[in-house]
């Protein structure tokens, strides 16, 4: 079968949209296999969840390490206040990062689950490794290169929106 193809603006992509659960034959009873779709979507949740662990556990130093050093908090208070302060801070001071990456610096229609997937693979992998060699790193920045890069190499260089691109710069 030959996949469908889905034209973004003006760029071809050869490979399934979304698969459809009624190319999967039926097993026993009217039990299907869970679909693709489905794997992909919680690979991306997956991915999503590990970039906010990583984000956190990289950047948790910098956040902290004033009043840990200056003896104002023990370590302990300081990363819980932390912690509060990054969970409560998007329902109080609102998403507008998160707003201009998933709206504004990709066009929609290039921003599949392939593209988020990719993207936060590699954010995720560059986090790890500048961890690991102590090098410092933005998690949103990884976030942000990782999006564009899987952007541009599955839909081309006409999916990024250059004033949102401006934008982040």
């Amino acid at each position: 079968r030959v996949p469908q193809t889905a034209a973004i603006s003006g760029h071809m992509r050869p490979f399934p949209i979304s698969p459809d659960i009624d190319r999967y034959p039926a097993t026993s009873g009217n039990i299907r296999p869970f679909p693709i779709s489905g794997l992909l979507l919680i690979l991306a949740l997956a991915l999503a969840l590990s970039n906010a662990f990583l984000a956190g556990f990289h950047g948790s130093a910098a956040v902290v390490a004033t009043v840990i050093s200056s003896r104002a908090l023990t370590p302990r208070v300081a990363l819980l206040c932390a912690a509060g302060a990054a969970g409560v801070g998007p329902f109080v001071l609102g998403t507008a990062v998160a707003d201009t990456i998933s709206r504004q610096l990709i066009a929609p229609p290039a921003l599949t689950l392939e593209v988020l997937i990719c993207g936060l693979a590699s954010a995720a992998c560059w986090i790890a490794l500048t961890w690991l060699l102590g090098i410092p790193c933005s998690a949103s920045q990884a976030t942000i290169g990782g999006l564009l890069g899987a952007s541009i190499t599955i839909a081309g260089f006409s999916s990024i929106q250059s004033l949102g691109l401006i934008k982040t710069l």
